[in-house]
């Protein structure tokens, strides 16, 4: 009795001289004379290897592209307008007492520009500058408004500033700040 191994035909293509394309030939083994197409033989490189290598090799020129162009480009992380303010407490939380501007290592007034939303400028303090920016840290708002119980409201724009050292040239921060503006 013959194993289930021994019942499959073995197949054999012919090879055939002629031109470029497929070629059908019998295949031995089979009753009526069965024809199977065989590719033509592949020489060089294939067209989807090509498309692969061409994307991949693509993929990897702009990623470091992005990356050199940014190093060289500063970086903005606050998108939007800094004027806008959210209409109640910052992310829907409202500290009680006379905290109003919360969350942040410095709050005062100093931190406001001139406009009484927080400052976006540079200071020269002697021996090194301090570089204020504002930052949308009240759920994309630059900054929310609370109101205390006689009806005084307090603004509160978020924001950030970092030291230069003349001398060195050594940026040190971000010291996180929110300009506490009562109105």
């Amino acid at each position: 009795m013959a194993s289930l191994l021994d019942r499959i035909p073995t197949i054999e293509f012919e090879p055939e001289a002629g031109g470029v394309g497929t070629a059908a030939t019998p295949m031995a083994g089979r009753p009526g004379g069965a024809t199977a197409e065989r590719p033509a033989p592949r020489t060089g490189i294939e067209r989807r290897s090509f498309l692969r290598t061409l994307i991949v090799g693509g993929g990897a020129l702009a990623v470091t592209m992005f990356t050199w162009v940014g190093e060289r480009v500063p970086a903005f992380a606050a998108k939007g307008d800094r004027i806008t303010l959210h209409p109640t407490a910052c992310m829907g939380i409202d500290v009680s007492g006379d905290t109003p501007c919360w969350g942040r290592t410095y709050i005062s007034s100093t931190y406001c520009g001139t406009d009484g939303r927080h400052r976006n400028d540079t200071v020269n303090m002697g021996t090194y500058d301090r570089l204020y920016s504002w930052e949308p840290a009240c759920g994309g708002y630059a900054g929310w408004y609370w109101i205390n119980s006689s009806d005084v409201q307090t603004r509160c724009w978020d924001g950030r500033y970092y030291t230069m050292d003349h001398a060195t040239g050594q940026k040190n921060g971000p010291y996180t700040t929110c300009c506490k503006k009562l109105v």
